[in-house]
């Protein structure tokens, strides 16, 4: 059990960083988008935003399988 929380940390741990990462690339793209005036850039910026919910709700998954798991 406690080889599972350790796994369970470090793919949440993984996931918070990959959240960082694409929020903060989302909001560089779309603000550089409409300083530049480049479509292209709108639109990658909101596919790491659509990227970006994706990986809170595996986070949210994790974190209930965790909770669960802590309980047993």
């Amino acid at each position: 059990m406690r080889n599972n929380q350790k796994k369970f940390n470090e793919v949440y741990q993984d996931l918070l960083r990959r959240i960082v990462m694409f929020g903060v690339l989302s909001m560089l793209l779309i603000a550089s988008a409409r300083i530049t005036g480049w479509i292209i850039m709108e639109y990658a910026g909101f596919a790491s935003a659509v990227y970006t919910i994706v990986l809170i709700g595996m986070l949210i998954y994790v974190f209930i399988i965790k909770t669960k798991d802590a309980k047993k």
